[in-house]
């Protein structure tokens, strides 16, 4: 019985760290998807705030890999 409440209380645990890796992978997906977005047709307003959007990803990124790197080692 303890056996079994172990299992799947690590299936459950399991369940919700694939939900998670899915829902950055998600995100990450979105903002990779935004970074193609074009300026050329808005007017300067408008592209001014998406290219800040856009400086903000890029640096999100930056931040991530430089902690995946960080955990690599």
């Amino acid at each position: 019985m303890e056996q079994e409440l172990r299992l799947k209380r690590e299936a459950a645990e399991r369940a919700f760290e694939v939900q998670a890796e899915k829902d950055r992978t998600l995100m990450r997906l979105e903002e990779v998807r935004f970074l193609a977005t074009s300026t050329k047709d808005l007017d300067d307003a408008d592209a001014y705030w998406i290219k800040k959007q856009k400086r903000l990803i890029r640096n999100k990124m930056r931040n991530d890999l430089g902690d995946e790197n960080a955990e690599d080692e």
